[in-house]
């Protein structure tokens, strides 16, 4: 076998041209998103894209590589993917609610409303025609066709029936495109103009209905999904209706994909349908008869084999996946970037260890201790309630977790339930835990106060010194004072002997209703309210800091917190976050920063002033100068890596797909990339954040001509690059 000659002033040449590249993602922030909340899917060859609202995933049918794409470590706009079309190059079209992506495979190109002529930046739906132009639905802002050079906008004044797109097709034989409106029907492209498809003797019915996905058949009929008529089909002059199966259970469509032989794919918002269109037979599936993992499917796509791809979400529980169905067995593709099994977070802190305690809405506690993550729940432990409100830890280190079902405390080993007394419905729903200097446990409910001395509880509400009984937070001074925060009429104190309460007609607080509440290293309190901002209160005067008289950018603040330089953090309902330094406000969102969502539920600043932000699809961590990790305690059966290495790659020479294996020895971002002997990057095979241990990971070079190429890991300060041969 002869081996092509290698040149070695060519290989040094690449090699100092790989050495100069530049790091591409800040380490000062960190995510982890947990279970994806899939919105689409497309094929493209051997690859399978599924857009989430946590960002862009390739997975691959034969190797089962996954690459992730999310706002830091690519192109795209935006995390939340709506929507995705493949061109006949293979170029991958990405909708997302801030504008438009392009993706060949190595470049990015983003359209928005500023650098293109793109009238809006949400996209709701794509499709290719047969000339190769680019067909773009918007939510509010009518559809963009992109023939690569030129924009053309259709709007309601140039012929759309409502600028509120909401799917798009187009019909193969004659290449007529379909709209799908917001609540105005169809209407349909000739290439010259468009014209609204009459509903005829069905109108008003149809006429109100929201279109929610279209298809067109091999003979040219179209249909569309509705969110109230089921399936219709038009065949150029009358509308037939499929709204029920043959038990009579009504279909709620969410998209549509055409099979083969006569078949119609229906994904609703509780089943799966395969619809004969010729002899108009339903077979459903779902998870209850058919052992289908989720029942709600948001898009389909067929492979060349036949395999249907569904981008499936439980309908109720806040999870989902990537499901692959060859029409006998389903496979649920775990699609998660991180170990994190679940993304709606409400609350977190670290024990001294450096552990992470995450509590969630919907699925019991999660400890991350660096190498690995443990799901606690109700099934396989003694947490006594799946939602969490709050988590502290004592000085013993024992985990005190509140639900909306009582207190679950966790010493490491073992599980205890507390009742807390009063009205079940109100008092066990825990809001806040504080401990004071006798180790008191002080716990605000819906119903009041509690105090408990490990044996006796003693209760305060309304009806004796509390201003009102929904507590939100509760807090211990270095004074021993204990603060309330209510939610309604205002703050409550407590010294030890004597109450003072601070609302609106006993004091010079402007607002009552107090969602959290944090006390400086001064003894000052800084409050938040709903929709009037922020308080400051030093014992003597109160400080309000609004929109109006601030820097203070938005008004719901959910969480608060203070870093070890005195900076506040402030996190909003759907906002992004805010800091303050005392002089100036500084925002950070899903727009500007490496922000996992908007929706800020809980702040909490670790002892290496890490802030962890919780949110509704994850975890982000941030800290100027570098996210450090270190202090996480990392336990594991095989030790951690000590060193940092890259393994040769295996086999070697290869045709299509190799091995490579690397070690990290302490958690953080990293690299490896894969590129030609011109320095030119052909495959990013990591990038993200990566908790320390050992990995190996596939790279498919079916796609890459013949010759000798190179990869690089860089992790921290580490950097290694190796020399790898397709020969085909």
């Amino acid at each position: 076998m002869k081996y092509p000659k290698i040149l070695p002033g060519l290989i040094l040449t690449a090699v100092l041209i790989l050495s100069s590249f530049l790091y591409g993602q800040s380490s000062e922030w960190v995510d982890f998103y947990g279970s994806n909340y899939p919105n689409c899917v497309a094929i493209q060859g051997n690859d399978v894209w599924t857009g989430t609202r946590t960002g862009l995933i390739r997975f691959n049918r034969l190797t089962s590589a996954k690459d992730f794409y999310f706002t830091f470590n690519s192109g795209l706009p935006d995390n939340y993917v709506t929507s995705i079309a493949v061109d006949k190059k293979g170029v991958k079209w990405i909708g997302t609610n801030r504008g438009l992506a392009k993706f060949d495979g190595k470049a990015w190109t983003v359209y928005n409303s500023s650098n293109s002529g793109l009238p809006g930046e949400v996209i709701s739906s794509i499709v290719v025609d047969t000339l190769g132009n680019i067909w773009i639905g918007t939510s509010e802002s009518g559809i963009a066709r992109f023939n690569g050079t030129i924009w053309t906008v259709f709007n309601s004044q140039s012929g759309l029936q409502d600028n509120r797109i909401t799917a798009l097709a187009v019909d193969r034989s004659n290449n007529t495109v379909y709209a799908g409106y917001y609540s105005t029907g169809v209407s349909k492209f000739n290439g010259v103009k468009w014209s609204w498809i009459e509903p005829g003797s069905l109108y008003p019915l149809f006429y109100y209905t929201d279109i929610t996905s279209l298809a067109v058949d091999s003979r040219g009929t179209l249909w569309a999904g509705t969110s109230r008529n089921g399936v219709e089909k038009y065949e150029g002059s009358k509308w037939d209706f499929y709204s029920s199966e043959s038990d009579g259970e009504w279909i709620f469509p969410q998209t549509l994909c055409m099979g083969r032989d006569n078949e119609l794919w229906i994904g609703a918002v509780n089943k799966l349908i395969r619809f004969d269109i010729v002899s108009k037979k339903m077979v459903s599936y779902n998870s209850i008869y058919d052992n289908m993992p989720f029942d709600e499917i948001r898009g389909i796509a067929l492979d060349s084999e036949g395999n249907l791809w569904l981008a499936a979400r439980h309908p109720i529980i806040h999870n989902g996946g990537l499901i692959k169905f060859n029409r006998i067995k389903w496979e649920d593709i775990g699609i998660t970037s991180t170990g994190l099994p679940l993304d709606k977070i409400n609350c977190l802190v670290r024990d001294k260890e450096g552990t992470a305690w995450i509590g969630t809405s919907e699925h019991g506690l999660i400890k991350y201790d660096g190498s690995g993550w443990t799901q606690y729940e109700k099934s396989n432990s003694g947490l006594i309630s799946n939602f969490i409100n709050t988590i502290a830890i004592d000085s013993a280190g024992n985990k005190w977790i509140g639900t909306d079902e009582g207190l679950s405390v966790f010493d490491g080993t073992n599980w205890t339930s507390i009742k807390i007394p009063g009205p079940a419905y109100a008092s066990n729903i825990v809001t806040s835990i504080a401990f004071d200097r006798k180790n008191h446990k002080w716990v605000g409910t819906r119903f009041g106060l509690f105090e408990f001395d490990g044996n006796n509880w003693t209760t305060y509400t309304s009806e004796s010194v509390l201003p009102d009984n929904t507590i939100t937070a509760v807090n211990v001074d270095k004074d021993a004072t204990i603060w309330i925060g209510t939610y309604g009429n205002g703050i409550a104190s407590y010294d030890g002997s004597k109450w003072n309460i601070y609302n609106s007609s006993t004091s010079e607080i402007p607002y009552n209703d107090i969602q959290t509440m944090i006390i400086d290293n001064n003894g000052r309190q800084w409050i938040s309210t709903l929709e009037h901002g922020i308080l400051q209160f030093d014992q003597k005067s109160w400080k309000s800091f609004t929109s109006d008289n601030s820097g203070l950018p938005f008004y719901d603040i959910k969480s608060l917190a203070l870093d070890s330089y005195g900076n506040l953090w402030a996190g909003s309902s759907d906002s992004g976050l805010v800091s303050f330094n005392g002089t100036s406000w500084k925002v950070y969102n899903t727009h500007n920063s490496y922000l996992s969502d908007n929706n800020v539920n809980h702040i909490f600043v670790d002892r290496l002033n890490n802030i962890w932000i919780s949110t509704d699809d994850g975890i982000s961590i941030f800290r100027e100068g570098g996210v450090v990790l270190t202090g996480v305690t990392q336990k594991r059966n095989n030790p951690n890596p000590e060193n940092y290495r890259l393994g040769q790659n295996y086999p070697n020479p290869f045709n299509p797909v190799t091995k490579i294996n690397y070690e990290i020895p302490v958690g953080g971002f990293a690299e490896l990339n894969v590129f030609d002997v011109l320095g030119n990057e052909v495959a990013c095979l990591v990038k993200g954040f990566k908790p320390a241990g050992n990995y190996t990971v596939s790279f498919d070079g079916s796609s890459l001509p013949s010759g000798i190429y190179f990869y690089r890991l860089k992790a921290d300060s580490f950097s290694e690059t190796r020399k790898l041969m397709i020969l085909k």
